[in-house]
Parts: C-alpha cells; sequence; structure tokens
C-alpha cells in the first residue's frame, strides 16, 4: 500500500499531518521531498502570531500561512 502525506519535522521526529492507516510498530519505507523554497515554514510577525502557532503545534495540528497571519482572520 502506498501513502502519499504530508508531515512536519519536529525535535527530530517527523509528525504526519493527518492520521495513517497503520497498525502499531508498522514498519515503513519514507521518501523525503523538501517543499520548494517559496513554502518555506512561517514566520510569525508578533506575539499573537507566536502563540497561535504555538498552540496549533502543541496539538499537532498544520496551519496555511494564511491562517497564521492576522490579515488571515479576515479573508
Amino acid at each position: 500500500m502506498t501513502q502519499h502525506i504530508d508531515a512536519i519535522f519536529d525535535n527530530g521526529v517527523l509528525k504526519p499531518d493527518t492520521p495513517l492507516s497503520l497498525p502499531d510498530k508498522a514498519r515503513v519505507k519514507l521518501t523525503i521531498e523538501a517543499p520548494p523554497a517559496d513554502e518555506s515554514p512561517v514566520q510569525p510577525q508578533d506575539e499573537w502570531e507566536r502563540a497561535l502557532l504555538g498552540v496549533a503545534k502543541d496539538c499537532g495540528v498544520s496551519l496555511p500561512d494564511s491562517a497564521v497571519s492576522s490579515e488571515g482572520l479576515y479573508e
């Protein structure tokens, strides 16, 4: 079975953006493809954005750039 997933590499661990349908301790083969340079991680601009990214990270949620930006709230 082949699955294509997005994940974040955090503190030495790959964390999938969505749950995987794999049994515990299943062995898998990974191919790592880094996103293009224009998809670099979001850099928070203020305390509100830093707090939002921190909460999302703690919950294992990956947010798009538009959701993190203060301007994204009004779109």
